[in-house]
């Protein structure tokens, strides 16, 4: 049995939807047309077409077999008849209805289409709404019943063991069956000793402020199969609520939608969708609800469960009634979910004060999410998280407050914002008055991105000085790979950047430092791998470092000394050990617009010399505030990108972007939310489905639509289409927040599908093998982009492919290694290595990745085993 998918579609000048099928007799299944009306029947003499009809926006079929009328099919455009199809692009003019098909496999083709006998066909699928809400009803599939049904099926031992297990232990058991490696009724007494195994090694110590997440992926396939799917528990930094109340309380659900495109496919995933919101999923013994929300989560359509009652962990986080819109109210209560610093400093009412922004003529605060913060309670908090010394501003979370605390020696107690308050406390815990910390203050080196290069290359900057700083991450990168050649010497590699723990192994770094050859087949290839990264990096990301550049976060200047077009900058490392006194370029991610980059005079302050690794903006000046001025940004939390390169400060400045229009609130999420939280969070829920699926283009079409144009000769970051696109991508960072739907304007819509994708995008040049870059894959034509961003790829790839067509040697013996009398453990090594091997290919075959990429995979493990063998033999 196989299916093809078949549209229907409305015919110009008629009022009867028709359904288009294959080649093929069709059956109709009578319990699916129950209500049709016999009038509606529409026969013809010299075939059985079926026609529908309209009820209650349900596709509709008649009672009779038929043959297909290939009159019908006038916008085919060649399509085979015989082996069927999908109708995947309808004409324009037409009005998609959207039915599915079963098809029957074994059938015989014949050279009349039309008087050859073919196979029977039965709709498949529910037709009217509530047929598919019960169809897919969450309590008759695993994961989304109640485990009690479960546990009738297995034997009494086995249920008890089951009841008696340890959370982690019962955790990997359905992670198990979540990936169909194993079926609840094949479970065993023995099967518990393995998985208690595979969780031995979550039970050890956890970094401090550190704990396991849990995780899962709800999904519809494209056979509308119904699946949920457990992740590996993955270290993650403890937010309020997982201090509160535990971490394995929490389960983060993804929810997937595929490739669903048709108006009845929206509704089979918003319908199923909206019920796994509403009824929960059952795990490890418990039920989780649905619990928060956050705008990181929103954008990548996830959601936090809650085993317990999460109304009352809703109604306890503070007094929300004042938001009316649902999306604003989702937001909020994802300021908890924020990944946090416990500081053990408690504040009373008598050690803070919320006092009122200071505002420009134009009504933007100029201290937007910015407060003050006395110095000894800045030590105290540097004194808990045990810095070596006193940062000069932190990002926070407390109470119903979040923003930025900047160093001001003057103030005795701490000035909150009114910006910076998003909700009240009537009576708050303990865990509510602890001040949390997110992040403080720090000098972090500046990169060039796909975003700030086509929009400096447009203000004046030549190419040139592009490819000077690709040249230079190009030679960083061929320095790494004379250690191919040459054994020792490898501490010296211990100290770039990019070994940090977050993009190298730990155990890499210790291997580098105990002097191991870098000839070592393991350890080379770790290296290359480091090569691959930063690559990969260069190539699809445009990120590679540019001098005397940083990123920082930005606070006001609580003093009033600098002017409107001034900033202080004093910053400690990072090559610009002083305080700046010089032209800067200012920019902040995400950056789409030209007008987004400003050029600022940076001058010495006295009063502000104790402020470091800080941007100081001013909080005077007759338009906006500066950092609104820069693609939108305020300052409870943004970093910004400050450089003070020649190249990238002997620009032109063009006019900003005016954000208060693209930050209006989206018409149709203005709603009167009602007064029970109950009802409130029902509303919540349904929107966020509705976002989910129909919620507009998504924010990285906008982008890559915005790349491509910006980087197309005859367009330009200037041109007309950019700036749509720019304001389109404002709107849609914002989306989460405003519950604004987003939409490129068809006519750029057009234009980009003529285009075509270009190599930068694609991750390929034209007519090469695609890379798995884990970019995203977009539909056209792929072909050599001529523009800025085009020209860096092309020297990129070039690299790139010198670095993969090198070999290591796999017969390189260590000889500091090799003991004396190996070949005795050779055989059990071997049995340990096929253990290990089938593990790795039973993980491969059930990870949705690629499949080419998975027998690569395997069969390079098959290389090293055969390369251990002949180098370590006696």
């Amino acid at each position: 049995m196989y299916h093809t998918s078949v549209k229907g579609s409305k015919k110009r000048g008629s009022d009867v939807p028709i359904i288009h099928g294959t080649s093929k007799k069709f059956r109709v299944d009578w319990s699916l047309f129950d209500d049709l009306p016999a009038n509606n029947l529409q026969d013809s003499e010299t075939t059985d077409s079926v026609r529908g009809c309209r009820k209650d926006d349900d596709v509709h079929g008649t009672s009779e077999k038929f043959r297909v009328d290939w009159s019908l099919f006038d916008d085919l455009q060649g399509a085979d008849p015989v082996q069927g199809f999908s109708f995947d692009d309808v004409d324009e003019g037409e009005q998609d209805c959207g039915v599915t098909l079963g098809v029957e496999e074994d059938f015989q083709e014949a050279d009349d289409v039309g008087e050859c006998a073919l196979p029977e066909v039965t709709v498949a699928g529910p037709t009217s709404q509530d047929d598919l809400t019960n169809a897919i009803s969450p309590e008759s599939l695993p994961f989304f019943k109640k485990n009690s049904s479960i546990l009738k099926g297995l034997s009494k031992n086995v249920q008890e063991a089951l009841n008696s297990s340890d959370f982690l232990t019962r955790f990997f058991l359905e992670k198990a069956i979540s990936n169909r490696e194993k079926k609840w009724e094949k479970v065993k007494l023995r099967d518990f000793q393995i998985y208690r195994e595979q969780a031995a090694p979550y039970c050890k110590c956890l970094p401090e402020n550190y704990s396991w997440q849990f995780s899962g992926c709800v999904e519809i396939n494209h056979q509308k199969e119904i699946r949920f799917v457990l992740d590996p528990p993955s270290q993650n930094q403890k937010n309020r609520c997982t201090r509160e109340y535990g971490a394995d309380k929490f389960l983060i659900v993804e929810f997937k939608k595929s490739h669903y495109e048709t108006a009845d496919q929206k509704c089979l995933i918003t319908t199923f969708f909206q019920a796994v919101l509403d009824h929960g999923i059952y795990l490890c013994g418990r039920h989780y609800t649905f619990g928060l929300l956050s705008a990181s989560q929103i954008r990548e359509n996830k959601v936090t469960f809650f085993s317990g009652d999460a109304e009352k962990l809703r109604e306890n986080l503070g007094d929300f009634s004042a938001i009316t819109n649902p999306a604003k109210l989702a937001s909020r209560w994802g300021q908890i979910l924020s990944s946090t610093y416990p500081t053990g400093i408690y504040l009373e009412p008598e050690d803070y004060e919320v006092v009122d922004d200071i505002y420009a003529s134009t009504g933007t605060p100029y201290t937007d999410g910015c407060g003050e913060m006395p110095l000894h309670l800045a030590r105290r908090i540097a004194e808990k998280l045990k810095l070596n010394s006193v940062p000069s501003a932190f990002q926070i979370r407390w109470g119903g407050c979040k923003g930025v605390l900047v160093v001001n020696p003057k103030v005795n107690k701490t000035l909150f914002r009114a910006s910076m308050k998003k909700y009240d406390i009537p009576n708050p815990s303990d865990f509510q008055k602890e001040i949390e910390v997110i992040r403080y203050s720090r000098a972090v080196p500046g990169h060039m991105n796909r975003e700030f290069i086509p929009l400096f290359h447009c203000l004046g900057v030549p190419k040139e000085a592009f490819f000077k700083l690709q040249d230079q991450a190009f030679e960083y990168v061929t320095q790494l790979r004379r250690y191919f050649d040459v054994e020792g010497n490898s501490r010296f590699y211990i100290n770039t950047d990019d070994m940090s723990s977050s993009k190298f192994e730990l155990g890499t770094k210790k291997l580098l430092m105990a002097g191991h050859s870098t000839k070592d087949p393991y350890l080379a290839e770790k290296l290359r791998q480091q090569q691959m990264l930063s690559m990969r990096l260069i190539l699809t990301k445009n990120r590679f470092l540019a001098p005397r550049s940083v990123r920082v976060l930005g606070v006001y200047d609580f003093t009033g000394k600098l002017k409107d077009g001034e900033i202080f900058l004093q910053i400690e490392g990072c090559a610009m050990n002083s305080v700046v006194t010089s032209p800067v370029a200012v920019a902040r991610n995400p950056t789409v617009h030209p007008g987004d980059i400003r050029l600022l005079n940076a001058v010495d302050v006295p009063e502000l010399m104790h402020l470091v690794d800080v941007i100081v903006f001013p909080i005077q000046g007759d338009g906006e505030p500066i950092p609104f001025l820069i693609s939108g940004g305020d300052l409870d939390g943004d970093e910004y990108f400050v450089t003070t390169h020649p190249d990238f400060t002997s620009i032109q400045q063009v006019l900003p972007m005016c954000y208060h229009e693209t930050a209006k609130v989206a018409p149709n999420s203005l709603l009167v939310l009602p007064n029970s939280l109950k009802e409130r969070t029902q509303h919540v829920k349904k929107w966020f489905v509705s976002q989910m699926v129909f919620g507009g283009d998504q924010l990285g079409e906008i982008a890559n639509g915005h790349a491509i144009l910006a980087d197309h000769p005859d367009y330009g970051p200037l041109h007309k289409y950019c700036i749509e696109l720019a304001k389109c991508h404002s709107r849609r960072v914002d989306a989460p927040k405003t519950g604004d739907t987003v939409w490129i304007n068809r006519e750029i819509k057009i234009l980009l599908q003529k285009l075509g994708i270009p190599s930068f995008i694609a991750g390929h040049p034209a007519g090469e093998k695609p890379r798995d870059f884990n970019v995203t894959r977009e539909d056209g034509e792929v072909f050599d982009s001529k523009g800025i961003l085009g020209e860096l790829f092309t020297r990129a790839w070039n690299v790139y492919l010198d670095i993969e067509k090198q070999e290591i040697d796999m017969t390189f013996k260590d000889k500091d290694i090799l003991r004396p009398g190996r070949s005795k453990w050779m055989a059990d090594a071997g049995i340990q290595y096929n253990l290990y091997k089938k593990k790795v290919q039973a993980a491969m075959r059930h990870s949705e990745g690629n499949s080419g990429l998975r027998n690569s995979m395997i069969e390079n493990i098959n290389v090293r085993h055969m390369s251990f063998c002949n180098s370590h033999a006696e």
